[in-house]
């Protein structure tokens, strides 16, 4: 599969990119601030640790270094990274202050040591902590059955059937017991060692098992969760709702999955000035909505798709008509079509559209009364190299006047096309029916996107002439289209002062994209001007799309008449 292909690649090439910008200035701040002990550089080997919070606010990532019984706090100055899990081992040589710490800003600051293990098929061994608080030790709101139901039944074969059969939980139920510890303070690292302590005192071995959950009644913390971004032992914090929808989502975090969004371009599926939904796709527990199906992109980076024995996804690469299976059955079809959307000119990291079809069948049968999505094929878009790139498309948009309620219906139904002038492709549904979904993708050249050409002039200022004398000048049209646009044509055109001549050696030029062509200029000043820096302008302007025009100034300069 394409993840496996360029994941292990791409976080070795990457680690260094992203984690060698951590935030100095933070630091320093705080040592201002507090008082605490100076700043240091220091070289360190731990294992990252990745938190994720989910609150009504929105979901927030945490980074930290674990060394030993020692977790230091990471601060980045821009983005984080989001190819690297939970359980990555590193060395980092950076400041430290206290329990904080900030890498030098050059590439050796961090290398990486080794990367965890996949550990999200097979028999996933869960400890499941119940836990209270000293100043309520009596608050349980689930029993120990209840809680055995939901973790090792419902979401034991909720992973199962979105696995096709290869990833399931087992384990034990722990608790309840009541912590030295207040519910007033939200603390979940000191919950977590309290929990383990009380199980391990109880006789439970920490070791069988490569998942810990902690299940306590709500508390300061707010919101319903917080899980690790992968790990073994992964772990979740359950935070006063314990149900499927919780759980399942937490659970994902745990095996390495971020959240499943969703992209909103007003009128259009896609666009220039889109907002991100970070819980938008409405269809997929890693959206929090619904305890639905994980996504295509989803399950590929799991290995429950294009890995192995797992169904297969088809990669398109040329025009024609393909059928897909739905996503929630065991089949021996494809579940999905994956078509390359883009690559980046720069990192060469590619985004491709991965269209599934969803059907209301085990965990997906919420579905049952949505028209839309029963009867068209779903697009997403992600980047095997960025886990955190999961965008449910609306092929419907602005069909409902609230932003919320518009995504309730994003497939793009039999009869309807979707075209990306960009990447030249174009999806189509076919035909629908309870068994499969026929769709048909064409690539056609990609529609021209003009640019603004770039215009330069030489020299920038004469020498000092006598009035009356013709100045040359060079003019260089840089031509800043794609390579797709076929060659374009620029008029040249000069603002001088008033009696003064301009005569280009030719007053239109074409130029193919991203090449450029010189044009000579001759300025020549009335006899009668007086001493002095004259201003000019140059402008080139695309004949076919005039929007498109460059400009640039020179100047010419009269010594004596």
């Amino acid at each position: 599969m394409k993840f496996a292909r360029v994941l292990r690649v791409a976080i070795l090439l990457k680690a260094i990119l992203w984690l060698a910008v951590f935030s100095i200035a933070h630091v320093s701040e705080s040592v201002h601030a507090q008082g605490v002990a100076p700043a240091v550089l220091d070289e360190i080997e731990g294992e990252l640790e990745i938190l994720h919070e989910d609150t009504p606010r929105g979901g927030r990532n945490s980074y930290f270094l674990k060394t030993g019984e020692r977790r230091l706090s990471l601060n980045f100055a821009k983005d984080a990274p989001t190819d690297l899990t939970s359980g990555t081992q590193i060395r980092v040589r950076g400041v430290r202050t206290n329990n904080t710490l900030a890498l030098q800003s050059d590439g050796g600051s961090v290398q990486v040591l080794s990367l965890p293990a996949l550990n999200t098929l097979g028999e996933q061994r869960t400890l499941v902590i119940l836990v209270n608080f000293q100043d309520k030790p009596t608050e349980q709101p689930w029993t120990v059955e209840q809680v055995r139901n939901l973790v090792f039944d419902t979401t034991s074969e909720f992973f199962r059937e979105n696995s096709y059969q290869q990833t399931w939980l087992s384990g034990d139920i722990a608790g309840w017991y009541t912590i030295p510890f207040t519910s007033t303070i939200c603390d979940v690292f000191a919950i977590a060692n309290y929990a383990k302590e009380a199980a391990t005192t109880a006789g439970y071995s920490l070791a069988a098992y490569s998942r810990y959950v902690y299940a306590f009644p709500q508390n300061a913390c707010g919101g319903q969760g917080v899980g690790t971004i992968g790990g073994s032992p992964s772990e979740a914090w359950i935070i006063g709702s314990l149900d499927l929808k919780v759980l399942s989502h937490e659970l994902g975090h745990n095996l390495g999955l971020y959240h499943s969004r969703a992209l909103d371009c007003g009128q259009s599926v896609l666009g220039t000035n889109c907002s991100v939904f970070e819980y938008g796709d409405r269809i997929d527990t890693m959206g929090n909505v619904s305890a639905g199906h994980f996504n295509a992109y989803q399950k590929e980076r799991l290995g429950w798709l294009d890995y192995g024995t797992s169904p297969f996804i088809t990669t398109v690469q040329e025009n024609g008509l393909f059928t897909i299976e739905p996503l929630e059955t065991v089949g021996r079809g494809p579940k999905a079509l994956a078509i390359l959307k883009s690559t980046d000119a720069i990192t060469g990291q590619q985004t491709w559209y991965y269209v599934e079809y969803r059907q209301a069948v085990g965990f997906d049968s919420f579905l049952d009364t949505n028209a839309n999505v029963l009867n068209g094929i779903v697009v997403h878009t992600g980047s095997p190299s960025d886990g955190n790139s999961s965008y449910l498309l609306d092929m419907t948009p602005a069909s409902a006047s609230q932003n919320w309620s518009d995504w309730s219906d994003p497939a793009l139904v039999a009869g309807r096309s979707f075209h990306d002038p960009t990447s030249g492709v174009t999806i189509s549904t076919v035909s629908t029916s309870s068994v499969e979904a026929v769709v048909s993708v064409n690539f056609a050249a990609p529609a021209c996107v003009h640019a603004n050409p770039s215009l330069t002039i030489s020299p920038k200022q004469s020498q000092g002439v006598v009035a009356g004398t013709a100045v040359t000048y060079t003019v260089s049209v840089t031509n800043n289209d794609p390579s797709n646009c076929l060659a374009s044509s620029f008029a040249l055109q000069t603002g001088l002062p008033s009696g003064w001549t301009g005569v280009f050696s030719s007053s239109t030029v074409t130029v193919n994209p991203a090449t450029k062509a010189f044009i000579t200029l001759k300025v020549t000043s009335p006899v009668a001007a007086n001493r002095g820096t004259y201003n000019f302008s140059v402008s080139a302007t695309n004949t076919a799309a005039a929007t498109f025009a460059a400009s640039t100034t020179a100047t010419y300069v009269i010594k004596r008449k």
